[in-house]
């Protein structure tokens, strides 16, 4: 066993060592390496308990990071906003402390690392001192790749922090009318997908099957020129039994950056016609999801003025990266619900990574309390 852990471990240090020089790489954890289960409240809570803090660990070394060049030439980007990083980490901090003290078993907070219920900041960064040494050794090959994993996930994050606003992104809102997931309720996730829908028979129509055999539903960012085109290849009522159980979101007419896209409001109008006569006009689009994430307070503003909302993520599975499998998507989601514990899950329909994943996902989280939101009650 000895050997196997000291393995692990030279595997992910050369793993990681060997791409010092490539910049933000997608992060990626093996989650056959968690030899435990998350298929009851106490363990979820274990997990998700372990992997917070690896994240703090991995976030603190973010504190290094003081040089502007040294700054741009980590993260490859020709200037830094360190106002707009500080934010960011603040609302980081935030959130690791409010996903802690979620964790109301005193049986799981003292077990590996003991960490109080009411837990501070300062509290929690003393906590991680000890806790490579503490890791029990059937956890030592997991906690060495959530070492990686984490690193790559906090540095994806702290590279959009550092861009925001321009390019804008999910990491940080601009407007009261924006939707992260960061204020939903513990275990609450909800499961949207982007940039369809797919010709007939096409990977939307697998993943509609997929959600109806796990019982799930979600929201559907759908680009208006692909809508439409779905629509005039076949009918209305064809297209909107396919969506039927699900609601639909505008993605824009076309998958192009709305910061910068002079015919913005074009694009909102003609999705938002498309999807109301789509529906009859009986469930007006209520939510836009910017493509990559990038929109402006005068798109918000615009939104507001029919009672819409910008509807981000704060958990982003990858699913369209060739560099990603997958059951790496499934592992990737999970231990990212895990970190969170609540929030909006970003899918792609164009791709088939999201059928396949998610019903080993919604499998091994089954028991832990999690709850997928019903998107029809949004």
């Amino acid at each position: 066993m000895k050997q196997q852990v000291q393995i692990a471990f030279l595997a992910v240090y050369i793993l990681f060592f060997s791409n010092a020089t490539a910049q933000v790489k997608v992060g990626k954890i093996d989650g056959s390496l968690w030899t435990a289960n998350y298929n009851s409240v106490d363990d979820f809570d274990y997990a998700s308990k372990m992997e917070i803090l690896v994240y703090v660990k991995c976030f603190m070394e973010l504190e290094s990071l003081k040089d502007i060049e040294a700054i741009k030439s980590k993260y490859n980007i020709k200037s830094a906003n360190l106002n707009s990083f500080e934010n960011w980490r603040k609302e980081q901090i935030h959130l690791i402390l409010q996903n802690l003290h979620a964790i109301k078993s005193n049986s799981i907070l003292s077990k590996t690392v003991a960490i109080d219920k009411n837990c501070t900041w300062q509290e929690v960064t003393k906590a991680i001192v000890s806790i490579e040494k503490n890791i029990p050794t059937n956890l030592k090959a997991w906690y060495a790749d959530a070492i990686v994993f984490n690193r790559q996930y906090v540095n994806e994050l702290a590279r959009l922090a550092f861009l925001f606003p321009r390019p804008s992104s999910e990491v940080l809102t601009i407007a009261p009318n924006e939707i992260t997931g960061n204020n939903y309720k513990d275990k609450e996730f909800l499961l949207t997908f982007d940039d369809g829908p797919t010709p007939a028979n096409g990977n939307t129509d697998r993943l509609m099957s997929t959600l109806k055999k796990q019982k799930l539903n979600g929201v559907f960012f759908v680009l208006g020129e692909s809508l439409q085109n779905r629509i005039n290849a076949s009918s209305k009522e064809r297209v909107a039994t396919l969506y039927s159980g699900n609601k639909i979101g505008s993605h824009g007419k076309i998958h192009k950056s709305h910061q910068y896209l002079k015919a913005w409001q074009e694009s909102l109008d003609f999705t938002t016609s498309a999807i109301q006569k789509l529906n009859n006009g009986n469930n007006k689009t209520n939510y836009f999801r910017p493509p990559y994430g990038q929109r402006t307070v005068e798109i918000s503003k615009y939104l507001s003025k029919s009672n819409g909302s910008i509807l981000l993520w704060n958990i982003d599975s990858q699913d369209w990266n060739s560099k990603i499998t997958a059951s790496e998507v499934s592992d990737r989601v999970i231990a990212l619900m895990l970190l969170w514990r609540k929030g909006i899950i970003l899918f792609h329909d164009v791709h088939s990574k999201a059928s396949d994943a998610l019903p080993i996902i919604v499998d091994s989280l089954n028991g832990s309390g999690v709850h997928f939101i019903d998107s029809n009650k949004l």
